[in-house]
């Protein structure tokens, strides 16, 4: 230990300022994740700040009522990644929308009855 800290050295596990960046969404269980995959190809070419090196996206988390997807995207710097990000965000839930709207989250819920109206459960109602 004491090497390293009377020793001078450089960091190399960095190289460049090339930057990573990810993009999160809380969909639907019912997503479609395969045609999300085929997309965002699409998506990032009309985006002149990706870099083109990785574009990847996998469902990385689930709740109960809906699932964590997650995009990788790359770009030169901080500047542009953060565009690409917000891009793409933007761009897939437009997507999304216009072509699979049951994908986005949403608040599943069951008419309720008061205990003296027909068709209410439970023992007030039975």
């Amino acid at each position: 230990m004491s090497y390293f800290t009377s020793k001078p050295y450089e960091n190399w596990s960095r190289g460049g300022a090339q930057m990573t960046g990810t993009v999160f969404w809380y969909l639907d269980h019912s997503a479609p994740v395969d045609l999300m995959r085929e997309q965002l190809p699409r998506i990032l070419r009309d985006i002149p700040e990706w870099d083109g090196r990785t574009a990847t996206l996998a469902v990385t988390d689930t709740t109960p009522h809906t699932i964590l997807v997650r995009a990788v995207v790359t770009a030169k710097d901080s500047d542009d990644v953060w565009t690409v990000r917000c891009a793409v965000r933007e761009r897939l839930i437009t997507w999304l929308v216009t072509h699979h709207p049951h994908a986005l989250p949403r608040i599943t819920t069951s008419p309720a009855f008061p205990p003296d109206e027909p068709g209410a459960s439970g023992p007030a109602g039975a």
